[in-house]
């Protein structure tokens, strides 16, 4: 999972989640970014799901932003999502105001069979 996207040039702070799962509480966030300082750049989340059975998988998420150049490294190996049922993979922006804008430009899943 790959996602791309830009903050305005605002002084507010953004807040960046990548979500995945079913719709609803049984989502899981993978990876919730809050930058107070960063803006009018650029930013990126990836992620790396495997599938350790049906109802397991582990997942690594990194984040860069090009102001600090900070990379955030998370590991997590509970993530119990139900791989029968449909999951989603959902990316949401939380600016402070209405001026802070947060945009995602590209939002990229790619699976193997």
């Amino acid at each position: 999972i790959s996602a791309i996207g830009t903050f305005a040039a605002t002084a507010g702070a953004k807040t960046v989640k990548l979500r995945f799962g079913q719709a609803g509480a049984a989502d899981t966030d993978l990876v919730t970014t809050s930058f107070t300082t960063v803006n009018g750049v650029n930013w990126l989340i990836e992620a790396t799901i495997w599938r350790c059975s049906v109802a397991q998988q582990a997942f690594i998420v990194k984040t860069y932003n090009s102001t600090d150049g900070r990379d955030d490294l998370v590991v997590d190996s509970v993530m119990t999502e139900d791989v029968t049922a449909d999951n989603f993979v959902t990316i949401i922006g939380t600016p402070a105001g209405a001026l802070d804008v947060i945009t995602c430009r590209v939002l990229s899943v790619e699976a193997l069979g």
